[in-house]
């Protein structure tokens, strides 16, 4: 890309601008949301575009991530015989407002992720730029995971601030996708194991461990230390690709 893209990562606690120039990282902010209501949202980034100094700047592109733990993919087939909402309410319950859910589409996997999104994000970013690219996190990532299908095991970790996403890749085929609720790494430990006897795939294989944002600096380290004692573990190789995102949103342009 030869243009500059405006990488925009939001989470209910966190925003994350970065401004790339030919796929080039040329500028870098971080904010913590103080206040969580919508309005004060909305506020909060205005003041914090301004400060960044990227508010004055012209993007050829803006891609936008949406973050949160409510997210479910389904065959694409199966989505064709029934809607978002239904899908939506049926995993999560009725509490969501129906304008706060919404879906993308995985055409490398076959797949559409349904999520729960504040309409406060559509609605600020559409505003303030009509062609952003708005999707769920996890939609970009698994394109970008499924762009070359893996044989071997590969396995894409992301931990956010309370919960992080899990995926397994084997045989070409997406094996499982799921989001959990974490407090300590050994929370983290435990569901990555289960998963892996459940799933049957305690074998030789990659991990990705990508750090979304609001994520606590050294877990990751914390995380690779506990694996480090559990024997069958040993068989998959740990990497850290802190710009696997940013690829990723690379992918929308």
């Amino acid at each position: 890309m030869e243009g500059k893209q405006l990488v925009i990562e939001l989470s209910p606690s966190t925003v994350r601008l970065t401004s790339l120039h030919a796929g080039q990282v040329s500028a870098h902010h971080q904010f913590v949301f103080s206040e969580k209501q919508d309005f004060r949202y909305k506020e909060q980034l205005d003041r914090f575009f301004e400060e960044s100094g990227l508010k004055s700047q012209v993007h050829d592109e803006y891609t936008v991530s949406w973050n949160s733990e409510k997210t479910t993919l389904v065959p694409g087939n199966v989505f064709g015989e029934t809607d978002a909402e239904s899908v939506f309410r049926l995993c999560f319950g009725a509490k969501t407002a129906s304008q706060d859910i919404d879906y993308n589409r995985i055409p490398e996997a076959g797949l559409i992720n349904v999520f729960e999104v504040p309409y406060w994000v559509k609605s600020y970013f559409v505003l303030r730029h009509p062609r952003s690219v708005i999707q769920h996190e996890s939609t970009m990532v698994l394109r970008n995971l499924m762009q070359k299908p893996a044989y071997r095991l590969k396995i894409l970790l992301i931990p956010y601030e309370n919960h992080f996403m899990l995926t397994i890749v084997k045989d070409g085929k997406m094996q499982f996708y799921s989001v959990f609720d974490y407090q300590q790494p050994e929370d983290i430990l435990y569901h990555f194991m289960f998963t892996l006897q459940q799933k049957e795939c305690i074998q030789e294989g990659d991990l990705i461990w990508v750090n979304g944002i609001g994520t606590e600096p050294s877990l990751q380290a914390k995380f690779q230390e506990q694996m480090k004692r559990v024997h069958d573990l040993q068989k998959i190789i740990l990497t850290v690709d802190e710009a696997y995102i940013l690829n990723s949103h690379k992918l929308c342009v």
